[in-house]
């Protein structure tokens, strides 16, 4: 094989049997997934493609390579060691990951490719920010520098922290932190709360879309707000008094809803403000920690049995969140929130219930129907959205999955669909936000979005890392 350094860029044609030509001529194939060209300079790439039904040819292309002396003992360790994954078809959860840059396809009909052998890079792209070729591979363009603009702090701040892995100290982490608290998102939602912590009507603080209390706090917590400000700390009060059952531990979206005559609460609700309470400080709280220990009390992951188990007060309110298929918005709200309980504070049920739910999304693939994977759940799990409250979309799951360190091969077709959605800037649109009108708006539907695409950088680079 000729000599490892850029060569001319090369648009993938003809069958893949052409591929390892190309691989021995120039030392590196430009590849892009879904048949775009790529004009990202890659050095030291090897790419070697699989088709369904195709395993047996990669294997041959991966014996030609080990015959040109182009492979080392560290891929010959990480080769070995993902043979014997895919035999045992490990997934994740409690069943341990699939190294996902050594793997080929199993069986889908889209076409993947796996990292046989590359360089890592570090050459600076400005703002700190270095390239990461082990996922940005997959970008038509880098769009880093746009994220880490000052105009939005809480992009900029994720940004620093998820993507280039910045520590909580950096004098640009910390700066970013503290800007967020002044930015006109956070005032805006701040804006017009009444001494009681509550905004408009306090009897509507979930009634009220989306300008209710749990509502904004939702809002609030997805920036990143400082929880101990006063505000906040009021308004999560509010919601604490007036919107938990103080026995269960389940919050219900009746002010103060009749406790005592039963309990009351739904899981996405209480996923949701579960969530937000963590991420603004309440970790150690005992009133969340019981609405954690409601969550795995109530948990389901029923895929259309034909008699859904319920808790027996649920008949009179809300019980299509346990239906014979399980509320789909309400699995990923509880998920969700176990993910954000820090390790100090978990235990074995907590992961046992992530490793169910994730199962459970896998058995869907993520964002299909289980029982006809030619359809998506709805058509806007396709669709893209910011903020999303108690809806959901594909990018959400991917992001949990992800979080938890989930890379399966049945996420492979969800993040194939992902990647196709970017524009020629690397870029993301918004394509949905809520019908009803929000205290402040974040973003404009149908144009680029800082907040989803920093949500697909982070998937990508969760899931190829």
């Amino acid at each position: 094989m000729g000599g490892r350094h850029p060569g001319e860029i090369i648009r993938r044609e003809g069958p893949c049997a052409k591929t390892y030509d190309l691989c021995r001529k120039l030392g590196r194939v430009l590849h892009d997934l879904h048949g775009v060209e790529v004009a990202t300079e890659i050095p030291g790439y090897i790419f070697v493609h699989s088709r369904e039904g195709a395993r047996e040819r990669a294997g041959i292309w991966v014996s030609m390579l080990r015959e040109e002396g182009l492979v080392d003992a560290a891929f010959e360790e990480k080769a070995k060691m993902n043979q014997e994954l895919a035999r045992k078809r490990i997934a994740c959860g409690n069943r341990g990951n699939t190294p996902h840059k050594f793997a080929f396809s199993n069986g889908s009909s889209e076409e993947y490719a796996a990292i046989v052998r590359g360089k890592t890079m570090g050459e600076s792209t400005g703002h700190g920010s270095a390239i990461l070729t082990n996922w940005k591979e997959y970008l038509k363009a880098d769009p880093l520098n746009w994220l880490l603009e000052p105009d939005n702090p809480s992009v900029r701040y994720l940004a620093l922290t998820e993507l280039l892995d910045r520590p909580k100290d950096d004098p640009d982490v910390v700066q970013a932190r503290m800007d967020i608290m002044d930015s006109g998102v956070v005032r805006a939602l701040l804006d017009g709360q009444e001494d009681g912590g509550y905004w408009g009507a306090p009897e509507r603080f979930y009634s009220d879309r989306y300008g209710g209390t749990a509502w904004r706090l939702m809002l609030l917590a997805e920036p990143g707000a400082d929880g101990s400000d006063d505000q906040i700390r009021r308004a999560a009060e509010f919601l604490l008094t007036h919107s938990q059952d103080p026995v269960e531990g389940g919050f219900s979206s009746r002010y103060d809803a009749p406790f005592e005559a039963g309990p009351h609460g739904t899981p996405c609700l209480t996923g949701n403000m579960v969530w937000s309470m963590l991420r603004l400080g309440y970790t150690s709280d005992p009133r969340i920690e019981k609405a954690v220990a409601w969550l795995l009390r109530y948990r389901r992951f029923d895929d259309g049995v034909p008699v859904p188990p319920k808790p027996a007060w649920v008949g009179r309110y809300k019980a299509d969140c346990w239906g014979n298929h399980t509320c789909m918005n309400g699995v990923i709200a509880t998920l969700q929130a176990l993910a954000e309980v820090p390790p100090t504070h978990g235990s074995k049920e907590i992961e046992q219930a992530l490793a169910e739910g994730a199962e459970y999304l896998l058995l869907h693939r993520v964002y299909k129907r289980s029982h006809d994977l030619d359809k998506p759940i709805a058509r806007h799990y396709t669709q893209l959205g910011f903020p999303l409250f108690y809806l959901n979309d594909m990018l959400r799951m991917l992001l949990f999955l992800t979080r938890i360190g989930c890379r399966d091969t049945r996420m492979q077709e969800a993040v194939d669909y992902l990647v196709r959605k970017q524009n020629r800037e690397g870029r993301w649109k918004l394509q949905k936000v809520p019908k009803k009108p929000m205290p402040v708006e974040i973003e404009a539907k149908g144009q680029p979005s800082k907040w989803i695409t920093l949500r697909a950088l982070t998937v990508l680079k969760r899931f190829h890392e």
